[in-house]
């Protein structure tokens, strides 16, 4: 694997403070995706797993892993919920965050100024090989 569990443990407070400043950033519709989350106990968060080192599916398990599926595990430890992982493909993971179907992506994908219109995007560390994460903007 490309990164180590402890990189990767060392980068996950750095990637949770980014989805906190995107919180803060679009504050209504974070408010109202923290309560659903809070009255649930659920985190729902679309991932791509399509390999490599930020999401696939370990062979022997056929359970998600990767840097994708962590951070969305640490992400609900931090808020107390559950967690929910749906797979998404590019074809449908903004569709996904649109509907409801997921209340955040952890997913590669490139800002445009289209979606820039409609999503919030977190840039990661690792932005220059697709890593951000989406929310609706408000």
């Amino acid at each position: 694997m490309l990164f180590e569990r402890a990189s990767v443990k060392r980068l996950l407070p750095v990637m949770l403070g980014a989805f906190i400043s995107l919180a803060a950033s679009t504050a209504a519709q974070a408010d109202a995706t923290l309560d659903k989350i809070e009255q649930r106990h659920l985190l729902v968060v679309g991932v791509l797993l399509s390999g490599g080192p930020f999401g696939g599916i370990d062979p022997t398990t056929q359970k998600p892993r990767g840097l994708n599926v962590e951070l969305a595990q640490e992400l609900g430890r931090q808020l107390g919920a559950e967690v929910q992982l749906v797979p998404v493909l590019p074809a449908n993971r903004v569709q996904f965050l649109q509907q409801g179907k997921v209340d955040l992506l952890i997913a590669n994908m490139e800002w445009t100024a289209e979606r820039g219109e409609i999503l919030g995007f977190v840039p990661t560390p690792f932005y220059r090989v697709g890593g951000t994460a989406a929310v609706l903007k408000d």
